[in-house]
């Protein structure tokens, strides 16, 4: 069965990491001015530092080139071995420095989502409140409409009077429109008749 592209493509990435991690350690295993850390390792191989620790080897053969160090320095001289472990040290708690105060701003962070969610909860309330409030308003506006309108209608019916949708508005058909002018005319001709 041939493998998926997705597959190919997965090993292919993972050769080319482990050629830069390779190539990275050799950087540092060369360079006893850059620090052997996972952090510089990391930032060498262009990686993660979860990568480094998947693969494994990668931190032994750091913690490896330490000692190789550590020896030379010992046998050259003691002074710069003891540069060489605070400046460890130092960039330990350079990191775990780092590492608070990404803590402390995750939880101001979340602290301000937590107070901002409940604004938004607590608003969320008010404004269903306010909905079944209206909602009830209504209904008792559509109530009173309708009590009204009965009212209305026994008012009109005691009086004798038809309710207005039931008037009739009669409309003059063409006929009546052209007796109306005739009428008329007859009615100018008689004024004049009258005068003369």
């Amino acid at each position: 069965m041939p493998a998926a592209p997705y597959d190919e493509q997965n090993a292919a990435d993972f050769r080319e990491m482990t050629t830069k991690i390779d190539s990275a350690l050799r950087t540092i295993e060369e360079d006893p001015k850059i620090p052997a850390t996972e952090k510089e390792l990391a930032r060498l191989a262009g990686c993660s530092r979860g990568t480094l620790r998947y693969r494994a080897y990668p931190l032994q053969r750091l913690k490896n080139i330490k000692l190789e160090r550590k020896r030379k320095c010992e046998g050259v001289n003691p002074e710069e071995a003891t540069r060489e472990v605070k400046t460890a040290e130092e960039l330990l708690r350079e990191e775990k420095a780092t590492l608070q105060q990404q803590l402390h701003n995750s939880r101001t962070e979340v602290a301000i989502w937590v107070q901002k969610h409940q604004e938004l909860k607590d608003e969320h309330s008010r404004t269903l409140r306010a909905n079944q409030l209206f909602k009830a308003e209504r209904q008792t506006l559509r109530e009173e409409n309708g009590r009204l309108k009965q009212r209305v209608k026994e008012l009109e019916a005691a009086q004798g009077i038809r309710p207005a949708n039931d008037v009739i508005i009669p409309f003059p058909t063409s006929r009546q429109a052209r007796h109306r002018s005739v009428s008329k005319s007859t009615k100018k001709k008689t004024r004049r008749a009258r005068r003369g």
